[in-house]
């Protein structure tokens, strides 16, 4: 055989199987929600935690953290009632690993379900404009389509402000997965 050809059969098979490798990362990422698929960078913002103090993306750099867009007032609405629940539940398992925050973000907090207290250390309870909660919302779910900030979804973010993956609080198969996920990210 041809020295020629022998070199680009050699060629074609290494880039043959470079992509073949390739390829099962990447099927490898998604099944996980790590390494090089992600979900974007949270955008910049700054609002008002439950105690008046002005809290931005910068305070929560070097942290694992769990996001969730809530209503300040559920009632009447299951939905949102097993949101609550399930960040509840989600705290009470997560406080015990260091390193993985939840960020509970609405247009309006109800003082009574969200106090500032000694007791939610590690869950931090946001508000602010209408403009500034829906520019954050459309910017963390890269969707123009949200008419409002409350749904269902948490958004894991690692330490550099990254979206490492969504999960659907309504589904407990995606509310282990998150469990799972964070610890894998401290």
């Amino acid at each position: 055989m041809n020295p020629r050809i022998k070199d680009i059969l050699l060629w074609i098979g290494l880039l043959s199987l470079g992509a073949a490798v390739g390829v099962l990362i990447l099927l490898r990422d998604v099944e996980y929600g790590f390494g090089t698929v992600t979900f974007g960078k949270v955008p910049e913002f700054t609002l008002e935690d439950s105690q008046g103090r002005n809290i931005s993306l910068q305070d929560f750099s070097h942290k694992v953290w769990i996001g969730s867009f809530i209503h300040s007032d559920c009632e009447d609405d299951r939905k949102c009632e097993n949101l609550n629940e399930i960040t509840t539940s989600l705290f009470e398992e997560l406080n015990k690993e260091s390193g993985v925050e939840l960020v509970s973000i609405s247009m309006q907090l109800n003082q009574e379900l969200y106090p500032a207290s000694p007791k939610h250390t590690g869950w931090t309870f946001l508000t602010g404009s209408g403009e500034k909660i829906k520019k954050l919302v459309k910017g963390c779910y890269q969707t123009p389509e949200l008419t409002t900030p409350f749904n269902t979804l948490y958004f894991l973010v690692d330490q550099n402000s990254i979206i490492r993956g969504y999960y659907d609080s309504q589904n407990i198969k995606d509310v282990k997965k998150l469990i799972r996920d964070s610890k894998k990210l401290v």
